[in-house]
C-alpha cells in the first residue's frame, strides 16, 4: 500500500525494473482469480435459497 503520489512512482519504478517480481505478481492474481472463480453465483444462489 502507497500513501502518496511519490510512493507510488516509487513502487512503480521498482516493480518495473523486477521482472520476477512483475512474474510472480501475476502468477499470484491469475491463482486468486482461479480460486474466486464462481463466487458470484455462488452468492446469488445463497441469497436465492434464503429468500424463495
Amino acid at each position: 500500500m502507497v500513501n502518496d503520489r511519490l510512493e507510488l512512482l516509487g513502487a512503480a519504478r521498482q516493480l518495473l525494473g523486477d521482472a520476477a517480481r512483475r512474474k510472480a505478481m501475476g502468477r499470484a492474481g491469475a491463482a486468486l482469480l482461479e480460486r474466486n472463480a464462481g463466487a458470484t453465483d455462488n452468492t446469488i444462489a445463497v441469497i436465492d435459497r434464503l429468500v424463495s
